[in-house]
């Protein structure tokens, strides 16, 4: 997660729900804003999952591919700014 002025934004909870089995798991980011997910460790393999960032009494969600490669960071670009 990032901020207005592209600072990365730590400690911010991302809970992570598969759509198709009802698996789940919360994670936080780190000092580079990033969050990792295991989707296999998870047992969210193969399927689409929805990421909900809040962070600074903001939230936000985002659909990640598990499949594609850093996918947690293509979908904090979808999850956009945090004021």
């Amino acid at each position: 997660m990032r901020d207005r002025d592209g600072k990365a934004v730590p400690d911010c909870a991302v809970a992570v729900d598969s759509v198709a089995d009802q698996a789940s798991t919360r994670l936080v980011t780190m000092a580079n804003g990033r969050a990792i997910l295991f989707p296999h460790v998870a047992g969210m393999a193969g399927e689409p999952l929805i990421a909900t960032a809040s962070c600074l009494g903001t939230t936000t969600s985002a659909m990640v591919d598990p499949d594609v490669a850093d996918g947690v960071g293509a979908a904090a670009d979808q999850l956009g700014e945090i004021p």
